[in-house]
């Protein structure tokens, strides 16, 4: 049906019906909009951690696999062994009390001898 053999008043409506129909179709591509923009920030955010635990993983990865320049060095290098915080006692100096003296004599057999001396000449 051609415009001209609807009434103006059938026209109006018709107009309005559709004016509703785009301001609903806008609301729903602003929260569509909205939903997507809340979802490329939660993206972002992850691919932020993501990007920190692969820095950390390598972090790790070169302390435990890199070469002995590379690796972890803890920060007192002055003391590289931890204290146990146990109080030692006093040694008094060391006296040999008595010595003995262990010697032996092995014997080496050579049970398959097959092969002959060659001759000189």
């Amino acid at each position: 049906m051609s415009p001209e053999n609807f009434s103006y008043h059938e026209l109006q409506e018709q107009f309005f019906y559709q004016a509703k129909c785009i301001e609903v179709f806008q609301k729903q591509v602003a929260l569509l909009t909205e939903s997507n923009d809340k979802k490329g920030q939660i993206i972002a955010a992850k691919d932020l951690q993501i990007e920190s635990f692969r820095t950390e993983l390598n972090a790790l990865k070169k302390m435990i696999f890199g070469s002995r320049q590379e690796r972890f060095i803890p920060s007192s290098v002055n003391d590289p062994q931890l204290s146990l915080d146990i109080k030692a006692e006093a040694t008094a100096g060391t006296s040999v009390i008595s010595t003995k003296q262990i010697s032996y004599t092995r014997t080496i057999l050579l049970l398959n001898k097959s092969r002959f001396n060659i001759p000189a000449g």
